[in-house]
């Protein structure tokens, strides 16, 4: 997984990324992060984001929810504590 896309979540900066980049991470275009799969794509992305304020501020605030209910790791070790409660007693190492 690509944390830099985390990273910039966590720090309120909107993303553009290619699909390869953002691969892995749970996130939709346009709502948390902008895809663009090619050079010409990619700058009308960030040029975009330059000139558009609402659609940078909505971005930042989509990726810091997702990344707040997918990716925070109190949620996450939850869910690793539930594949683990499911395992028979002699698979779990004490």
């Amino acid at each position: 997984m690509r944390v830099k896309i985390l990273d910039a979540w966590r720090w309120g900066v909107p993303v553009v990324s290619t699909s390869l980049g953002a691969e892995g991470i749970d996130a939709t275009d346009g709502e948390d992060l902008l895809l663009a799969n090619d050079g010409a794509s990619f700058a009308d992305a960030v040029i975009r984001l330059m000139r558009e304020p609402e659609l940078r501020m909505r971005l930042v605030g989509g990726g810091r929810k997702r990344l707040a209910e997918r990716y925070d790791w109190r949620k996450t070790y939850r869910r690793w504590d539930q594949v683990y409660e499911g395992l028979p007693e002699e698979k779990v190492a004490r």
